[in-house]
């Protein structure tokens, strides 16, 4: 990639999947313990959906395509891309179906912990669900 002129300042930075400036990206890689974590979550929260007081078709949405999706994902070399597009769709189905937090508060924690484990911001891929919190 070719260097662009810019300049970064910046202090100490930890922790894992950090990209810093222009192009940068980062890859995160969940390791087996995590990996179980994470499935053991998904499946929690196949339940929650399934009694869940949604219309069928945000069931239905959640189900056969965000859920598996991440399920997929959790295994890949890469599981952070799908796993935001599987909070972004869960977000985009409780805030079409105008979900109150009493009625979804199991999903959205269970949606928080699986954003937590796998290094993503529920706020910027999931601000409905962030907005419930």
């Amino acid at each position: 990639m070719p260097t662009q002129n810019s300049s970064i300042t910046t202090g100490n930075i930890t922790g894992s999947g950090i990209a810093v400036g222009p192009g940068a990206s980062a890859s995160i890689l969940i390791n087996e313990k995590a990996q179980q974590d994470v499935l053991s979550l998904l499946a929690t929260l196949r339940e929650q959906v399934q009694q869940a007081d949604l219309p069928a078709g945000a069931k239905t949405v959640l189900l056969d395509k965000a859920v598996p999706e991440m399920e997929t994902a959790v295994r890949s070399p890469d599981p952070k891309p799908a796993f935001e597009r599987g909070l972004e769709r869960i977000n985009d189905q409780l805030q079409g179906a105008g979900a109150a937090a009493k009625s979804v508060s199991g999903i959205v924690d269970t949606v928080s912990k699986i954003a937590g484990a796998v290094g993503i911001a529920v706020k910027v891929v999931a601000p409905f669900i962030a907005g419930l919190l």
